[in-house]
């Protein structure tokens, strides 16, 4: 490098400052003051590891790596700490999507295997984790829609997505995993899905595409299919 940076606490301190810029190939230097500049912010960070899923919340980055939740500081995305800034889950990582902003009702729902979780707190060091929904989700089955799209009064987007019992779902801040059409419909379970919103002549839908589609095990009766002619 060019040069070489020096951080210094205060005396018996914990909190590093910036004291001295330095040519490169110093290698030594008597540290004698305090040192009076800006904290050091990106000790221990890591670069992002790359992951399934990407999502902003409150001005932090949050990835998906496999079974593990990753999240940066605020407003530093693609850093982390992976031996703090990471939470677990015992199943691969299928949807994580954020609901509600400041600090009313903010959180993030989180798919992993046969469950949904709901991380509560508006700041990643406050988040409770509770189970939200009995059933995981198709991954990449999740898209925002306006909320009165999804039979609520409120026209604020939310996330809609199909879980993995066959239900659409919508996730509500303040943790909630509410059915849209309970115990009239099921839809196939699938390897994974992509879902879109379409708002045209006065018609909203939400259209989902499902690869390796499995039928459920609920005594459905009867199907719909579309066929595409060019």
């Amino acid at each position: 490098g060019a040069y070489i940076v020096i951080y210094a606490t205060e005396a018996n301190g914990s909190v590093l400052f910036r004291f001295a810029t330095l040519p490169a190939g110093t290698d030594m230097l008597a540290v004698r003051s305090a040192p009076l500049g800006r904290s050091l912010k990106t000790a221990l960070l890591q670069p992002m590891p790359p992951g399934q899923i990407v999502r902003v919340f409150n001005g932090v980055q949050l990835v998906a790596v496999g079974k593990r939740l990753l999240w940066s500081p605020p407003m530093r995305y693609g850093t982390t700490d992976p031996a703090r800034n990471m939470i677990p889950f015992p199943h691969e990582i299928d949807l994580v999507e954020p609901a509600g902003a400041g600090e009313s009702g903010a959180g993030v729902f989180v798919a992993a295997g046969p469950r949904t979780y709901w991380l509560a707190g508006a700041k990643p060091r406050d988040w409770q984790q509770s189970i939200a929904y009995a059933s995981g989700a198709v991954p990449r089955s999740s898209v925002r829609v306006p909320g009165t799209v999804a039979g609520l009064d409120d026209a604020s987007p939310i996330t809609v997505w199909l879980a993995r019992d066959g239900q659409f779902c919508r996730g509500v801040p303040g943790g909630k995993v509410l059915p849209m059409t309970p115990g009239r419909t099921a839809a196939d379970d699938a390897e994974y899905g992509a879902a879109l919103y379409r708002a045209q002549d006065g018609i909203q839908q939400v259209v989902v595409s499902l690869r390796g589609a499995r039928k459920q095990s609920l005594g459905v009766t009867d199907r719909a299919y579309a066929v595409v002619v060019p």
